[in-house]
């Protein structure tokens, strides 16, 4: 799926959200939209991608070498320092990694009518939401992201063990940490039949 261009055009503000497992083609899918955005939408676009991420070196490239120029952020202040009020639209890749601000944030540019395409994973190798931090006595997570998006993308990868549809990320070593930046050969998609979680040595 390919978000509508009359979309990102539209004068109304829009919080989007392109998810799947690992190699499901998250950072293919928004490098797109931000191209189409800027190329045949004529859109101005800033993009901001995660500074632990550090995988393919600046800007977001996805596994397939794709890239789109973007700035590295450690959390949501960042972004906001770095921020360009005259851009219509904002790329954020790995927004699972960004911290408990970056929600209502989201709501904030939402509501001068800028439109925000966030990228990354809902789920964490064990199946559960990232806890992105506390705001007062609440807990925020990537599944408080996935209830504000007005439109979400979700991919689908090739099972590593069945080739069937893949919907979740296995992690093929232990640690107990929930973010452990890695890529192909630390982590497998898989379905839910085979999926699994690494058992402590």
């Amino acid at each position: 799926m390919t978000l509508d261009l009359r979309l990102l055009r539209s004068k109304e503000g829009l919080v989007f959200l392109i998810h799947g497992p690992m190699f499901s083609g998250k950072s293919e899918e928004l490098i797109h939209t931000l191209n189409m955005a800027q190329g045949y939408g004529g859109l101005k676009v800033q993009a901001f991608k995660q500074a632990i991420d550090q995988r393919y070196g600046n800007g977001i490239r996805s596994h397939k070498g794709l890239f789109f120029p973007a700035s590295d952020a450690n959390n949501t202040n960042e972004i906001k320092s770095m921020l360009d009020p005259d851009a219509q639209v904002y790329g954020i890749s790995e927004m699972e990694f960004f911290d408990q601000d970056l929600r209502q944030f989201c709501l904030d540019l939402r509501k001068q009518g800028k439109k925000i395409i966030l990228e990354g994973l809902v789920l964490d190798y064990r199946i559960k939401p990232f806890i992105m931090g506390q705001m007062g006595e609440e807990t925020i997570t990537t599944l408080d992201i996935y209830a504000i998006s007005d439109y979400d993308i979700r991919l689908t990868a090739a099972c590593v063990d069945c080739n069937g549809p893949a919907h979740f990320t296995r992690r093929n070593f232990y640690s107990e940490k929930q973010v452990e930046v890695g890529g192909a050969g630390l982590y497998s998609a898989t379905c839910i039949d085979h999926h699994s979680i690494p058992r402590k040595p």
